[in-house]
């Protein structure tokens, strides 16, 4: 049996037990929130901590390999021009100029034939353009617009196919200021002191005896006529020739006078009496070419078969047959002091060779032919005319061009210089002579006069020993006699 106080202690204590229930609780929160956090705590250490490990190594990033380069062409219009042919470089009228197309291949691999085209006209290139060379072309005719497209048929598989048209404007080349025209000078013309008539053809050559009294001429119709100068009639005809006459030249003594025919022969005459002495034979073909040594030691000769011969004077011993690739020989002398000579070739070549077989001088500046030649006394210039109309001036020392000249649009036929080198002499198919003046080394550009009355082209030119007068011979079967103007 429980007595009261027992029961009032109990419940005291339940009292008390609910009185504090709530501290109770929240001791209990604390402790849950407390443990909880520990717990945290915990893991998050656990977690912080890890060993430390080496790091793995970076992979590269994996690079694709590089494609190598395809070898293809690649054809690019490089420069467009226009030019006009001219001797002088001044354009010509009445004459179309050139437009050139510069190509190139800049591809690393060759291409093969393709079309170039311009406007309508179009050529085919065969042989095609390796990588990195250039290829001109030429097209006649000029357009401010031209359209020109390069492998216009496609022929050719290109790296770039984008960069083969050309289409802008193009100007023609502004001529230098010296092409500008000017008044044409008014040059004093001069008539012959005597016509010497009785060639039947054409007079092709003319030479002066030593003494300037006579004059000897020869024609196509195979005869030399000799003229006196002081009786102004005709002295002596030899026609014991079978062909025309192309060359004439007196000895140093004016005893004998040598010719050269259409058939290759070389004769000596008498002089006094026009009998023949002697023949020398050897080339083939027409004697294009004949001089005598001032010594009169040694003869010269060229002809149509690509040879210049030295002979020995007076038996005509061939001491030297000079044929080293030469092209056509078509005029050849000697110079002044005897030891070498002097010749014009088909092809524009000057050359200068001494008589011990060494080669001193060539000289070219142009392709047409050289078809005259002559050189001043103290053999220090050499003055040379061409099938296009041309007179150029040599240095005989160096070879240099010194000057040129325009004597005609035809070609230059002739040259002599004046014994004193003052004066220069040259013959056209125009049909007329002109005078040059020389001062010092350098020709007057201008013609001093003018020598006109043959009525056909001028074959030949020579100046007499004293330089006061000329003789010509023309394709109208005259020979003239002119006086050296007044200086």
């Amino acid at each position: 049996m429980v007595d009261g106080r027992d029961g009032e202690t109990s419940f005291a204590a339940k009292r008390v037990s609910m009185k504090n229930k709530p501290q109770f609780a929240l001791r209990l929160l604390l402790r849950t929130a407390l443990a909880a956090c520990l717990v945290g705590l915990a893991a998050g250490a656990c977690n912080s901590y890890r060993p430390s490990l080496p790091e793995a190594p970076s992979q590269p990033a994996q690079q694709s390999p590089t494609e190598p380069l395809r070898r293809m062409p690649d054809l690019v219009i490089r420069s467009v021009t226009v030019l006009n042919d001219s001797p002088d470089g001044c354009p010509i009228p009445d004459q179309k100029p050139r437009t050139i197309v510069q190509i190139e291949n800049i591809g690393n691999a060759p291409a093969g034939q393709f079309v170039v085209k311009l406007n309508n006209s179009q050529q085919l290139v065969h042989n095609g353009l390796a990588a990195g060379d250039t290829l001109a072309i030429s097209f006649p005719g000029y357009d401010s617009f031209p359209l020109i497209a390069v492998d216009a048929s496609s022929l050719v598989v290109e790296f770039n196919e984008t960069n083969n048209s050309y289409y802008r404007g193009l100007a023609l080349p502004t001529p230098d200021p010296a092409c500008a025209s000017t008044p044409t000078p008014q040059v004093a013309l001069q008539e012959a002191k005597f016509v010497f008539e009785g060639h039947t053809a054409a007079a092709l050559s003319v030479a002066f005896s030593p003494d300037g009294r006579t004059v000897a001429s020869g024609s196509v119709d195979d005869s030399v006529r000799l003229w006196s100068i002081t009786q102004a009639r005709l002295a002596r005809v030899i026609q014991e020739h079978p062909f025309p006459i192309w060359r004439l030249k007196y000895a140093p003594n004016g005893a004998t006078l040598y010719s050269g025919s259409t058939d290759g022969v070389i004769r000596a005459w008498q002089a006094s009496t026009g009998r023949l002495a002697r023949a020398f034979e050897g080339h083939v073909g027409r004697i294009t070419g004949l001089d005598v040594s001032k010594d009169g030691r040694r003869l010269a000769s060229s002809a149509e078969d690509f040879t210049v011969r030295i002979w020995g004077l007076p038996n005509g011993v061939v001491e030297q047959v000079i044929d080293e690739g030469m092209a056509g020989v078509t005029g050849v002398h000697f110079t002044p002091d005897s030891q070498a000579v002097v010749w014009g070739e088909a092809d524009g070549t000057l050359r200068i060779r001494s008589l011990r077989g060494k080669w001193m001088q060539v000289m070219k500046q142009s392709t047409h032919a050289v078809t005259s030649l002559d050189l001043t006394a103290d053999g220090k210039l050499i003055a040379a005319g061409y099938a296009n109309g041309l007179i150029r001036i040599w240095g005989a020392t160096d070879g240099a061009l010194l000057q040129t000249l325009r004597e005609s649009q035809a070609a230059v036929t002739a040259l002599a210089f004046s014994p004193d080198g003052k004066w220069l002499i040259s013959a056209s198919q125009d049909r007329t002579l002109k005078v040059w003046q020389l001062t010092g080394s350098q020709v007057l550009s201008l013609p001093a006069r003018i020598l006109t009355g043959h009525a056909g082209a001028v074959n030949c030119v020579a100046f007499s020993p004293d330089g006061e007068s000329i003789a010509s011979g023309s394709d109208d079967s005259t020979v003239r006699i002119w006086e050296l103007p007044p200086e």
